[in-house]
This record gives structure tokens, sequence and C-alpha cells, in this order.
């Protein structure tokens, strides 16, 4: 879009929290985008640690993604 997310993000009617968790990985919402986006990228060694069994993150990951693509 040639715009820096935080600026688009103003203008759309999301929360303070969707906001942190999107613009800076903050609050909770903002860990499980970056495990996520780690889990997509392949980046392993982020895993270590997170008390999240993989087999449940590749469930839930697998279900953002139906539930996304429902919405589009």
């Amino acid at each position: 879009m040639g715009r820096p997310l935080d600026e688009i993000l103003k203008e759309l009617p999301l929360s303070t929290e969707i906001g942190n968790a999107l613009v800076k990985r903050k609050g909770e919402v903002g860990k499980l985008l970056s495990l996520f986006l780690n889990y997509e990228r392949g980046n392993w060694p982020e895993f270590t640690g997170c008390g999240i069994p993989v087999g449940d993150l590749s469930s839930a990951y697998l279900e953002s993604i139906s539930w996304a693509t429902e919405l589009i």
C-alpha cells in the first residue's frame, strides 16, 4: 500500500491491543502473532520454551488460515 502499517491502522476500527500487536508485537496478542509468524517462516528455534506443543500450534495455525480464507 506504500504506507507505514501504523499509519494505515489509525484509519481502521481496531482496538489498541490489536494495533500494538500488529505494529509492536506487544501484549498477549502480539506474542501469539510473533509465534505464528515464526511458525510460518520456519524459525523453529523461536519455539524453544514457548510452552505450546508444536502439534497444538500447527492445529491453531491451520484453523486460523481456514478462518481467514472464509472471511475473504
